[in-house]
């Protein structure tokens, strides 16, 4: 799955809910049967997912590619 933060409206949903994500993944995992793999492009644009995605992690719920850029 790829999450591009630039997309103004997937910005929005999740600077008003980041803990969507943990729901969104949740419910993807149980229709797969291993984990998986979520690319997340402009990571800095809501800063406030990196918590939600150390969650995933710690639960061993998802793997994580995530991207930025400084500018």
């Amino acid at each position: 799955r790829y999450i591009n933060l630039m997309d103004p409206e997937l910005r929005l949903r999740y600077e008003s809910a980041p803990a969507s994500l943990i729901q969104e993944l949740k419910a993807l995992k149980t229709s797969l049967q291993r984990k998986p793999l979520i690319i997340i492009d402009e990571i800095q644009k809501v800063p406030d997912l990196t918590d939600c995605i150390q969650l995933l992690i710690d639960d061993d719920l998802a793997k994580f590619i995530l991207t930025g850029s400084s500018v």
